[in-house]
């Protein structure tokens, strides 16, 4: 079997970061996604247009769709 090269970049899970605010982190970027990922379905349901490519930038407050 062909071991992945993935398992060479791992480090152990004594250096790993730790803490809450990490977590909660990541789930309100993963919540923001999932409602703008949601917003456009919704409006590809009811056959508005739809944007095909979007950026969102929250540290600058900037949104780009195209």
């Amino acid at each position: 079997m062909r071991r992945s090269p993935y398992a060479q970049t791992r480090f152990p899970q004594a250096d790993a970061q730790r803490g809450s605010c990490t977590s909660r982190s990541t789930s309100y970027a993963a919540s923001i996604a999932a409602g703008l990922m949601v917003h456009q379905f919704t409006r590809w349901l009811r056959g508005a247009p739809v944007d095909a490519d979007t950026t969102l930038n929250l540290l600058a407050g900037e949104w780009l769709a195209a």
